[in-house]
């Protein structure tokens, strides 16, 4: 298991069980998809056994995103508060034109994930996400004061049919302590 997704893992919290059918791959590469613009690495990633879906981990503990909006407030940088930037990186993220963002209902929130908010939206990709993944779909998780955390289910044309089944299957395999 890669060791950032072990040190993050440890400071917001979590609890993770790998799913079955799918196997860890490496995670050393970076996100360019969607806007073209480069973001945070993912600290973990799991491919499927057909080796037509990849899922690839971004977090952000609760600390660091407090003294980013610390040291912005700073400088007199407007920012939102700590607690809130999740929700500025789905409006940058998701695909408004052809979809739209979903919350999931708070009791199934609190019973699969531990969260205080968590959803999923599309993400438009018009670069292939390791020269093969041309579909995107991202489940997001919010806890208050831990951090948050976002899933990026990467799928071929071929796994279009399989893709809501998968990431239905997966719900839970992290989730705030």
């Amino acid at each position: 298991m890669d060791r950032a997704f072990n040190i993050f893992k440890k400071d917001i919290h979590l609890d993770y069980k790998k799913p079955n059918g799918f196997e860890e791959l490496d995670s050393t590469s970076h996100f360019m998809c969607g806007r073209n613009v480069w973001v945070n690495p993912f600290v973990y990633n799991l491919i499927n056994h057909s080796k037509d879906i990849v899922i690839a981990v971004q977090m952000w503990s609760y600390k660091d995103l407090k003294q980013l909006e610390d040291d912005m407030s700073y400088y007199g940088i407007p920012v939102n508060s700590a607690n809130a930037n999740y929700l500025r990186d789905i409006e940058f993220l998701a695909d408004t034109v052809h979809s739209q963002v979903i919350y999931y209902p708070p009791a199934y929130v609190k019973k699969k994930f531990n969260a205080d908010d968590a959803g999923e939206y599309l993400l438009n990709c018009p670069y292939l996400y390791r020269k093969k993944y041309a579909h995107c779909q991202v489940v997001f998780l919010h806890k208050k004061k831990r951090g948050d955390l976002q899933l990026f289910y990467y799928y071929t044309d071929d796994a279009k049919e399989k893709i809501e089944k998968c990431i239905h299957k997966t719900a839970g395999m992290i989730r705030y302590q």
